[in-house]
């Protein structure tokens, strides 16, 4: 670059902040400034300052713009619009027309109309009158940034605002998705109806009706782009916040094609002869003159290129690591004469901050040497380190690793082969896979060991299962058997007895004394029938339960069980009526009968004790002697506790017997109250 500055080349021309560049139909070029007016340059001297009207172009010249027939506009930040050359050379401010007299940009469409851009709106001029348009009309701001007419005609409006407006056949139209965030700068429209769009934060085009965002595409990732400029040979420059970037248009069209996050680019800033790296606002910012060289204001003097005789540097620059730090302690470290690189390290177990410093090799720009990094195994692609020459990682998980950087030259040509280095993370005792083994070999018999428990637990649950089922039926068997026998031996003798005497009784009907003697018999064993009769039904449900209720049948038989010794007997018994199932009623009958009768049978006591309760949603029956007691270990073998133990059970309850010898005997009984009861 050749900069144009106080300390230039041409002192005269003047130093300061440039803000538009343009030419006049001589080729001269002109220079606006923002603390200046307006001046013409022939081979980097100033021929003079622009007038108007007879009158020097006023300070902050902020926009320039080519006319029609030789005129020139010039659009100034307070003194609103000047046009020169032409038959009718002019100023407008806001007393003629303008909506505000900062004027920010500035172009003519096919037609000859003037279309401004001012902190107030957009107005547009047909060299008469002034049509002005605001927020209310569908602008998405009154301050106007940026314009450009595309090859169909259609004005693009570019605002301090997310987003653009488009003027087209009357109609003003929004567009606000796809776009980077951020005022609009600049605008480059291409023949086949590209328009790149340059934004405070990134670069981004729109092509057949779409937005295609580059603001995060390698180093153009979100810069503030102020100028667009085609040099004619296949590349763009982009003047932005962080020096001049040339990129070709063939990179940018693969990386708008395959997507990448890549893009080969180079920068150019003050050591490359920018007078700053911080280009201007003003529209526009940069200018292509007639003879193909690329000029560029910036916030500190004016700088030219001429891309046809820029030299290209195609050897790409060596790259080398140099130490490797783990938490500020060096592990690797170039060694002898310096052709000795570290090509290992291994860091010990533990979150560490691991730091990498690496460098590339160039003997012209060094400061211009970019880098690519990436931590394979870990780094989902590479990542874009600037010229940032030392890359850190903390708590890397224990692994193997690869570490590469790549680098480039100032003219974007990249060292694709670049250095690596292994690295290798130790890992804590219970990260190896030893431990882990173990771990998962531990955890695997203990899931063992509790599956065959709950397996063996359901199991002895089956078999315990099918053997209450075994002996259910045993007992429902003898319990047929025995009514069988019953019913043959009493019953059906009785039967017949009482059919033969009523045969004899008709056989001695002749005899009136015999055959009353033969009836009385047969009532007599009529009554005995009878009475076997219920006291197999009384076998099969109590019929005291149903005479007496559930209370009243159990004090009863506790009575009729005390008559029948000389064990003295106390009852407590509340009222049962309703409370239970008809079914847990004679469950618990049955099992209060057996455990008086084993009291009775087999306990030798003075005193025995029944009380009957209502605790908690169940009722507890508790039977106490004070007899000699036994094992229950050892008796609950015996059929008389098991059919307690199972006509407990079935009923959904909870039988407890405790005894030992010489201590007497405590059973419980705990059964459910009925869903139905109170």
């Amino acid at each position: 670059f050749q900069t144009f500055a106080q300390d230039g080349p041409a002192p005269d021309l003047r130093s300061g902040t440039t803000m538009t560049l343009g030419d006049d139909p001589a080729g001269r070029l002109i220079v606006g400034y923002l603390d200046d007016g307006a001046f013409q340059v022939d081979d980097g001297r100033i021929v003079g300052p622009i007038e108007v009207a007879g009158r020097k172009v006023r300070p902050g010249v902020w926009a320039l713009a080519d006319g029609r027939g030789g005129r020139r506009w010039f659009g100034t930040y307070g003194a609103g619009l000047a046009r020169s050359g032409g038959a009718d050379p002019g100023w407008w401010s806001v007393p003629d027309g303008l909506p505000d007299p900062h004027v920010l940009a500035l172009c003519e469409d096919r037609e000859g109309v003037l279309w401004i851009g001012t902190d107030g709106g957009l107005s547009r001029f047909d060299g008469r009158a002034f049509i002005n348009y605001s927020k209310r009309d569908g602008l998405l701001s009154n301050r106007i940034t940026a314009l450009a007419v595309d090859p169909a005609g259609a004005v693009w409006i570019g605002s301090d605002v997310n987003g653009l407006n488009r003027f087209q056949d009357g109609k003003i139209d929004r567009f606000i998705d796809g776009l980077p965030e951020g005022s609009v700068r600049s605008f480059l429209a291409d023949p086949d109806g590209t328009l790149w769009i340059g934004t405070q934060h990134g670069l981004c085009l729109r092509r057949d009706g779409r937005f295609i965002r580059l603001d995060t595409v390698g180093e153009l990732a979100g810069i503030g782009v102020a100028t667009i400029l085609d040099d004619g040979l296949g590349d763009l420059w982009l003047g932005t916040n962080r020096g001049v970037f040339r990129v070709a248009r063939s990179a940018l069209e693969a990386a708008i094609r395959d997507g990448a996050s890549d893009l080969v680019c180079a920068r150019f800033g003050t050591s490359d002869g920018l007078p700053s790296s911080q280009c201007a606002k003003g529209q526009p910012a940069g200018f292509r003159t007639r003879d193909g060289r690329l000029w560029f204001a910036t916030t500190k003097g004016v700088a030219v290129v001429d891309p046809r005789r820029m030299p290209v540097n195609p050897v790409p620059p060596p790259v080398v690591i140099e130490d490797v730090t783990v938490d500020g302690v060096g592990i690797a470290a170039v060694r002898g004469n310096g052709l000795a690189r570290p090509r290992e390290a291994k860091v010990g177990p533990g979150p560490r901050r691991l730091e990498i410093r690496y460098t590339g090799i160039s003997l012209a720009s060094p400061e211009q040497v970019r880098f690519r990094i990436r931590m394979e195994e870990f780094d989902e692609g590479w990542h874009d380190a600037g010229s940032l020459r030392v890359a850190s990682y903390q708590g890397l998980p224990p692994g193997r690793y690869r570490f590469q950087v790549r680098a480039a030259n100032q003219d974007g040509v990249w060292n694709e082969t670049g250095a690596s280095l292994a690295v290798v993370i130790e890992p804590e005792v219970w990260q190896t896979w030893w431990f882990r083994s173990g771990l998962a070999a531990a955890a695997t018999g203990l899931l063992a060991f509790v599956y065959r428990r709950r397996v063996a637990a359901l199991e002895r649950s089956r078999a315990a299962g099918r053997e209450f089922s075994r002996r259910l039926i045993e007992t429902q068997e003898q319990e047929r058997q025995r009514l069988a026998a019953e019913l043959h031996d009493s019953l059906g003798q009785n039967l017949l007895v009482i059919k033969n005497r009523a045969e004899m009784a008709l056989v001695r009907s002749a005899d009136p004394d015999r055959m009353k003697e033969q009836v009385a018999q047969v009532s007599a064993m009529a009554s005995q029938a009878i009475r076997e009769v219920r006291s197999i039904a009384q076998g099969l449900r109590p019929f005291q339960i149903d005479a007496m209720g559930l209370s009243r049948a159990v004090v009863a038989m506790a009575g009729s069980v005390a008559e029948s010794s000389s064990i003295r007997f106390q009852t407590e018994v509340i009222e049962l009526s309703g409370v239970l199932s008809a079914a847990m009623e004679i469950q618990l009958y049955r099992i209060l009968q057996e455990c008086l009768s084993n009291a009775v049978r087999h306990s030798g006591a003075t005193l025995v004790t029944l009380r009957i309760e209502r605790v908690a949603g169940v009722v507890r029956a508790t039977v106490k002697d004070d007899g000699t007691g036994f094992d229950p270990a050892r008796a609950q073998t015996g059929f008389g506790l098991r059919g307690i133990r199972e006509r407990a059970h079935v009923g959904g309850g909870r039988l407890d017997i405790r005894s030992r010898p010489g201590e007497g005997t405590t059973v419980t009984v705990e059964v459910p109250v009925a869903e139905a009861g109170p």
